[in-house]
């Protein structure tokens, strides 16, 4: 796995995404298709939502195309394992190393599965196993009604048996599960927190974090991080 991550990671030029690739259609993209990661959840974890019952894919790719799209998927992963994780080990003064997903389905059909769809789950979810294993600590799928669970049936296969035992799915009673995660402060209004980000676009274009403090970016640079990691381990040999 390792020898193939390496080569993956040489042929797709994932080393330099960050400076090369300009996603420039991300507005347009947020628009059709409602994502990003927003804050940290009670244990210093950054916190990624997707609202995917919102995903409009007739419009979206007439805004970006599939592979575009699955760069910047990658690109995000390579910002959470550069800056999000490090910045948010210093802010919990602990390592941090894996995320909380919200992914918010209502409004999902069975139509919507359509075979764009179905196969970019597919790469995503191979994507994410092969090369960035063991960075999910816990999902919360929410609004999961009637005809989510037909659709559970088609998605769980293609997921990895790890993976599905990290995810809790729920109908539209949520918030008490969200907010034992997630502090209501930090966890935006349209899933029952109380956080808007109004000067910054909205929750989902904000890029809320720890990750967004220069202080802390600085001190991730010059390798504080390192030694936090290092106290950790410590401390977890005591025990």
């Amino acid at each position: 796995m390792w020898a193939d991550m390496i080569q993956w990671r040489k042929d797709f030029g994932v080393d330099t995404i960050t400076e090369d690739f300009d996603f420039t259609e991300l507005n347009d993209v947020q628009e059709y298709y409602p994502q990003g990661y927003h804050s940290v959840d009670k244990d210093g974890r950054p916190v990624y939502i997707e609202r995917l019952g919102k995903m409009d894919v007739d419009k979206l790719v007439q805004v970006t195309t599939f592979d575009r799209f699955v760069k910047y998927q990658v690109q995000e992963f390579e910002k959470t394992l550069a800056v999000r994780f490090p910045a948010c080990s210093l802010a919990a003064n602990r390592h941090i190393d894996s995320s909380t997903t919200i992914l918010d389905v209502q409004g999902l059909g069975l139509m919507s599965l359509t075979g764009p769809v179905v196969e970019f789950i597919k790469v995503i979810q191979k994507i994410d196993n092969d090369n960035y294993p063991e960075t999910l600590s816990r999902m919360f799928i929410i609004n999961a009604g009637p005809a989510f669970q037909l659709i559970w049936t088609i998605v769980k296969p293609l997921l990895d048996p790890d993976t599905t035992s990290k995810i809790q799915v729920l109908g539209n009673n949520y918030q008490s599960k969200l907010l034992e995660a997630i502090d209501e402060s930090e966890l935006p209004g349209f899933l029952g927190g109380s956080c808007m980000c109004s000067n910054e676009g909205g929750c989902l274009t904000s890029d809320k974090g720890p990750w967004k403090d220069q202080n802390l970016l600085k001190a991730s640079l010059n390798g504080e991080v390192r030694a936090v990691q290092k106290v950790t381990r410590l401390d977890n040999e005591d025990y």
